[in-house]
Parts: structure tokens; C-alpha cells; sequence
């Protein structure tokens, strides 16, 4: 619930896209923890310094966005919002770059 007001009060936020055997790490990222834990170490990952914003990435995950937040609107409960952000920097593995588009999918959704 508290992820609302961080989206709501951030000028900047940072997009992991995990691969398809990184999806239980996510799930202990959505917990509900308190102010001031780190999901990212709960999850037993690490930060990822980002070049063009101050809000780290998931140094595991195959691709970060770098984004500024341009909008942001609460929608009713439960716990919704919209939030739309400029691309500022992207983190990619760079074995991704070497592929076409269908070896990615599968990179993304395999080990």
C-alpha cells in the first residue's frame, strides 16, 4: 500500500525486468514491509547503481529502465495508480544486444 505514496512522491523510479526464473525474487518485492527495509536485499539481490538517476536498479535482472516520472494518478482503492515515465538510461545485459528477437523472449523466459 505504501508502494502508492512512494510512485505518488518520487521524481524518478527505475524499472527491473526480471527473467522468467527471477519471478519469485518479484513476489518478495511486492511484500508489504515497513518504511525503511530493503526488498531489494530481502529478495537476496543487489542494488544496481543508475547512470542518469538517483534510484538504484536490481543488479540480476537483464534489463533496467531508467525513468523519470512525468505522471502519476491515484486511482480508487484498492491501491491503484497510473504512473507513466520518460526513459532517461537503460542497464541492458549485454549478451540480450547480440540476439534477435525471438533468442530475447527466450532469454527472458529461461535460465
Amino acid at each position: 500500500s505504501h508502494t502508492i505514496e512512494t510512485f505518488k512522491n518520487a521524481d524518478e523510479f527505475c524499472v527491473a525486468v526480471p527473467r522468467r526464473d527471477q519471478i519469485n525474487h518479484m513476489w518478495v518485492m511486492a511484500l508489504d514491509v515497513p518504511h525503511g527495509i530493503n526488498e531489494i536485499e530481502i529478495a537476496g539481490w543487489r542494488e544496481l547503481k543508475s547512470q542518469e538517476i538517483d534510484t538504484p536498479g536490481i543488479k540480476e535482472c537483464p534489463l533496467n529502465l531508467e525513468c523519470r516520472k512525468i505522471f502519476f494518478k491515484r486511482l480508487p482503492p484498492p491501491w491503484r495508480a497510473i504512473v507513466i515515465g520518460e526513459v532517461v538510461g537503460v542497464n541492458i545485459d549485454s549478451k540480450i544486444l547480440r540476439l534477435n528477437r525471438s533468442e530475447v523472449v527466450k532469454n527472458l523466459s529461461h535460465a
